[in-house]
């Protein structure tokens, strides 16, 4: 394995000095080495193609190639940057770019098993850097001429002034840093409720007939778990995938069906992904957006997302959302359900800021997503 540490020790040896990314569980100790690095070297973006860019500005004032990190699944949201800007035929651009594997490809050609969203996405993440033009090398725990590899991309990317990347197995690099996603037993925001204990209240409070749509995550294991203590049908849509598009999936829906109200779960990173959907939303009557807000990328490492800065009753004012709240406590969620719910005929923002972390036990949905999708249909596309 890699140590993380002696990883980015080297990068900057060879005069990179600012990273940009988005935080991916198989760079977890990675991403962990980075946290405490100051702003103008380190910047958490808000999704891939920000990260990008920002390399690009970068470069543009120094001279000097940036890092770039994100999950395989990233590097759709990254295309457009790196081939409409950072390409050869555009601006030419030098970056190093490196891509957390999941659903990775053996050398013997199978697939490590992985979660429903990374199996496409893990047979052509190879085939996508090959079709945009993007020399790469694969790093793995077993990797001990990863310096010779760096410098064979770097001097690719200098040379000819063009983005290379580095994929990463699973396994890559080690556990320099201890992070545990578990709820801690003491926190500084004791006050606060977990994010899976609200999802519950919001289960138990919700007015009958009102369907929720849940984003990538925890939440979406949560609230499976909470339908499955329940004995019930796991009924709601649980987003596996497409980190930031819940929600629009969520306006889609409603927009095309005879339902006067859904709801949306959502996150403070997913939110941010995509913060621009917002607007539309927000337009929507009956659309109500809960964005549970921890602060963190929790299901990748807990990495802040600096969502707390955020006045979220000004922003969803500023975007037109006819109700807006911020709350805290279980106690509250009723009565905020009570009042959208009532008022149907407008949309409504509401978050309800938790503390980081999950229990250690949590599990995953038994269904395939294209059962999930059936048993969402059945119940809700005709009403």
């Amino acid at each position: 394995m890699i140590d993380p540490i002696e990883f980015i020790n080297y990068l900057e040896s060879k005069d990179i000095k600012s990273f940009y990314g988005i935080p991916d569980s198989l760079l977890k100790s990675f991403c962990n080495e980075l946290i405490n690095k100051p702003l103008e070297k380190h910047q958490i973006s808000t999704n891939e193609a920000m990260s990008v860019a920002s390399a690009i500005g970068n470069y543009l004032a120094t001279g000097e190639l940036s890092c770039i990190y994100m999950q395989n699944s990233g590097l759709g949201n990254s295309i457009n940057p790196i081939v409409s800007l950072a390409s050869r035929d555009v601006y030419s651009i030098p970056l190093l770019i490196v891509i957390g594997w999941r659903g990775e490809i053996l050398n013997d050609f199978s697939q490590i098993k992985d979660e429903p969203q990374h199996i496409q996405q893990g047979r052509i993440t190879c085939k996508q850097l090959e079709l945009i033009d993007i020399p790469f090398k694969i790093l793995s725990k077993d990797s001990d001429d990863w310096k010779s590899d760096i410098n064979y991309m770097l001097d690719h990317a200098l040379e000819e002034s063009r983005p290379v990347a580095l994929v990463c197995r699973k396994g890559t690099f080690n556990n320099s840093k201890v992070y545990s996603n578990d709820i801690p037993k003491k926190n500084v925001k004791d006050a606060l409720y977990t994010r899976e204990e609200i999802i519950q209240s919001v289960v138990d409070k919700l007015p009958s007939g009102i369907p929720i749509f849940s984003t990538t995550g925890m939440a979406s294991r949560e609230l499976y778990e909470i339908r499955k203590s329940k004995n019930t049908l796991p009924i709601d849509f649980y987003t596996v995938g497409g980190m930031g598009c819940a929600s629009s999936i969520a306006l889609g829906f409603i927009r095309a069906s005879k339902m006067k109200q859904v709801v949306c779960i959502d996150g403070d990173g997913s939110v941010l992904m995509h913060l621009g959907s917002m607007l539309k939303i927000s337009k929507q009557p009956g659309f109500i957006h809960i964005i549970i807000n921890n602060n963190a990328h929790d299901s990748v490492g807990g990495q802040e997302t600096c969502a707390d800065e955020i006045d979220f009753i000004k922003l969803g004012e500023s975007f037109g959302y006819g109700l807006t709240y911020s709350i805290s406590k279980i106690d509250e969620v009723e009565n905020v359900l009570n009042e959208v719910h009532k008022n149907h005929k407008l949309s409504a923002l509401i978050e309800i800021k938790v503390k980081k972390g999950n229990r250690s036990n949590l599990g995953r949905p038994k269904e395939s997503p294209t059962l999930n999708k059936q048993i969402f249909m059945e119940k809700w596309s005709k009403q």
